[in-house]
């Protein structure tokens, strides 16, 4: 967040797994990971988002560890 990096690698973050009835056949399930921001000041921020998926199953699944990143900006007026 706005260039200063924290850690979601603690048990607590993570929820799941997820049903998500809106999947094809509704037998879909996902992890979850979120986190709470303090408010943010008047201003544009620039959250980015970076995970590495490097478990067993992701190995077995995609031959190795998935990762990804996103960036997206806020503004708060």
């Amino acid at each position: 967040m706005d260039g200063k990096v924290f850690s979601l690698d603690n048990p607590g973050y993570i929820g799941g797994p997820v049903p998500t009835p809106n999947s094809p056949d509704g037998s879909a399930h996902f992890i979850q990971i979120g986190a709470f921001l303090t408010p943010l000041s008047v201003g544009v921020h620039t959250v980015t988002i970076r995970g590495v998926m490097d478990g067993d199953a992701m190995v077995a699944a995609f031959g190795g560890p998935w990762g990804t990143e996103i960036t997206y900006s806020i503004t708060v007026r």
